[in-house]
């Protein structure tokens, strides 16, 4: 049985954005995220 990866993916949307919903999730994302910008600015800085 074929599932369109279409409506995998929109389910997966909707399923992230409560998951996103978190504040703990979005605290985390928001940590994740600057750790990234940090290391790029770091590694481009060189």
């Amino acid at each position: 049985m074929m599932i369109s990866s279409a409506m995998l993916w929109e389910n997966f949307l909707k399923e992230f954005r409560q998951f996103i919903h978190m504040p703990i999730m979005t605290g985390f994302l928001n940590m994740l995220t600057f750790v990234c910008v940090m290391r790029v600015q770091n590694h481009f800085a060189h």
